[in-house]
């Protein structure tokens, strides 16, 4: 660890003020420096009686110090280097680039940001002009009214003989086709002769 050393009067400083008269200041700076050695022997004192935790932690600034000085020295040559790459091969790509589509999604995000843009604000204007009530209230939605029932009229001819007299022959004739049997039973496929040779 360095110590701090006080500092000497310059001889040339120490000259000029006596030439000049002023001996005083000469006198102030002999004992500043005289406090100076008083204080750094009381600071040397201190810094014994610190814990070890308090000099690790300045041994290492040191040497991360030296580390980081001398990593800025190593690295120094390759980031000029990368520079002077990066400035030929921004060169090199540029024709390649499509400049026209690079402008053309551009646009299309600013466009698209407006347009965000004015959706916030046309949302923002409609809510306030609904807690304001400019709006009308809502109108209830018309509902149909319910249809009592009727029950069944019969017809005038309900009770003609005629129209009784055909609905029971349709009764009869419906029974009958339900009681047929329209399945022949007798008729059979005739037997196919399965062996045939040519």
């Amino acid at each position: 660890m360095a110590e701090n050393k006080p500092r000497s009067i310059n001889p040339i400083k120490k000259w000029f003020y006596s030439l000049i008269g002023k001996r005083d200041v000469i006198e102030t700076e002999v004992k500043t420096q005289s406090e100076e050695k008083e204080n750094s022997k009381e600071i040397n004192q201190i810094e014994i009686e610190e814990d070890s935790v308090a000099s690790d932690v300045r041994r290492a600034k040191l040497f991360l110090k030296s580390l980081f000085e001398k990593m800025v020295v190593f690295v120094n040559p390759y980031l000029r280097k990368g520079v002077s790459l990066a400035g030929s091969a921004r060169k090199e790509i540029s024709p390649l680039v499509d400049k026209k589509f690079i402008r053309l999604i551009l646009k299309i995000f600013i466009v698209f940001v407006m347009v965000l843009i004015l959706l916030y604000m046309a949302l923002g204007f409609v809510r306030r002009l609904k807690k304001e009530g400019v709006f009308l209230p809502n109108t209830p939605t018309p509902q149909p009214s319910v249809i009592p029932y009727n029950p069944y009229n019969p017809s005038v001819y309900n009770k003609d003989p005629q129209v009784i007299e055909i609905d029971e022959n349709l009764k009869i004739l419906d029974r009958e086709l339900n009681n047929l049997n329209l399945r022949e039973s007798g008729l059979n496929p005739p037997s196919l002769d399965w062996d045939i040779k040519f």
